[in-house]
């Protein structure tokens, strides 16, 4: 059970999207800090999402145990897009799955 979930009920309104955004941007900067070389790998060969692949799908299964929510998701992709790709779409390639 995420925290929030303990603090406001398994049926939780409409995420503020400002608090998605910045657990989105505190998971996603562990990933840049902890991760350079894989970073690193995926920005020289325009695959992020492939070089990075574990280490994005556990923050994203850590983000949604706090936002469940459709609207929730987009803000994590749009922050994978400004935190990992620096805002360049062309960089992040694809999954390799």
């Amino acid at each position: 059970m995420s925290f929030l979930s303990k603090l406001f009920g398994p049926n939780m309104a409409e995420p503020n999207p400002e608090d998605a955004r910045r657990l989105a941007r505190l998971l996603l900067a562990e990933i840049k800090l902890y991760e350079t070389y894989k970073l690193e790998r995926g920005i020289r060969t325009s695959n992020i999402l492939g070089s990075l692949e574990d280490e994005i799908t556990l923050a994203r299964k850590k983000f949604s145990q706090s936002f469940s929510h459709e609207s929730a998701r987009i803000i994590f992709e749009e922050q994978v897009l400004a935190v990992l790709a620096d805002g360049d779409p062309s960089s992040l390639g694809t999954r390799s799955k």
